[in-house]
């Protein structure tokens, strides 16, 4: 795939594997015992569609022999964006070599919490963070988003919480790559040892 590097690359090669079944229901919800493995049984919709696909893995196999310290240590940090389907197989790795850690944007900052418990419990030493083209975080501002959500409840004095909220948004995708490879640099409170880590930009047309 294209990309563009910012900082230092990744160690391992790696390779693809199909997703993990994990779609059960909640065991509040079970009419058996908390330890039966009854499906969930959605009616309609998409949620169908998502529970005809589990079932279909299941009978596979359950794949409860991966470890749950990612054999890679590694920790991949990357956009929610729905057109990065499988962050898996686009960055060929697969299930239990690496912690997949995404929201808006890809940002480290956004995902600190989860990178410290990652790297303190469960021994990561390596961090990527891919970012790709087109992302939708360039195309707007903290104020203009705070003052649509206020607008689409007029005096609702509750959607003033959003004024407490940065959306962290950015307009250049490879400065913002560069500050969050820095600023994974100067967090002391991910590890005991500086980890590697990588900035990257993958296109937004891989597959």
């Amino acid at each position: 795939m294209p990309s563009s590097r910012a900082g230092c690359s990744m160690a391992d090669s790696i390779t693809s594997r199909a997703p993990v079944p994990c779609f059960t229901e909640p065991a509040s919800r079970r009419r058996t015992s908390v330890h039966a493995q009854a499906p969930l049984r959605p009616r309609r919709g998409i949620w169908r569609g998502v529970f005809r696909f589990q079932q279909r893995l299941r009978a596979r196999g359950s794949k409860g022999d991966l470890r749950v310290n990612p054999t890679k240590k590694l920790i991949v940090v990357t956009c929610m964006d729905a057109r990065l389907n499988n962050p898996f197989s686009q960055l060929g790795i697969t299930e239990g070599q690496a912690h997949i850690i995404r929201n808006a944007g890809g940002l480290a900052k956004d995902s600190l919490r989860s990178i410290i418990i990652s790297q303190r419990l469960l021994g990561t030493r390596k961090i990527a963070v891919f970012r790709h083209t087109d992302c939708g975080m360039t195309t707007f501002t903290t104020p203009e988003l705070r003052q649509r959500i206020r607008d689409s409840d007029p005096g609702n004095d509750l959607l003033n919480e959003v004024d407490k909220i940065d959306f962290l948004e950015f307009k250049n995708l490879e400065k913002s790559l560069r500050d969050d490879v820095r600023f994974l640099r100067r967090t002391r409170s991910c590890s005991r040892r500086p980890p590697s880590r990588g900035g990257y930009i993958m296109s937004r047309r891989a597959r």
